[in-house]
């Protein structure tokens, strides 16, 4: 297992506001309109396969590669990464918990092998 840079100041969040964060973060008919959405959104991704326990060297390059183009075209300060990080943590784990004992084991089968296989198709193509 890789180990992906750690969130800082995570504060508690009240399940109505972490279900419109999952909403606004995974809803597959909504894109991402600002920078710092997009951000959000693959923030949480790499939270889901690290949930799932699917995130190994390949995933993790392909995660800072695609954070880090993020990051530097949208030109996004601190402030606004530690934000993005906090809420794509807080509606990862708001989702974890909704899925009840056992009830992960779909999510990671569907969404977190989703996610590990968007992070290692990108660390494949950075590699070519």
């Amino acid at each position: 297992m890789c180990s992906i840079e750690p969130i800082r100041g995570i504060r508690t969040l009240s399940l109505q506001a972490a279900f419109l964060l999952i909403f606004q973060v995974s809803s597959a008919s909504a894109e991402p309109v600002t920078t710092l959405e997009l951000l959000t959104q693959i923030v949480y991704r790499v939270e889901v396969a690290s949930y799932c326990g699917l995130v190994d060297e390949s995933v993790a390059r392909g995660f800072r590669a695609r954070r880090d183009a993020i990051i530097e075209n949208g030109n996004i300060n601190d402030n606004e990464i530690e934000k993005a990080n906090a809420n794509a943590w807080k509606a990862a784990n708001a989702e974890w918990q909704n899925r009840g004992l056992g009830g992960f084991k779909n999510w990671c089968r569907t969404e977190g092998l989703e996610s590990a296989r968007y992070f290692k198709d990108i660390d494949d193509s950075e590699g070519d």
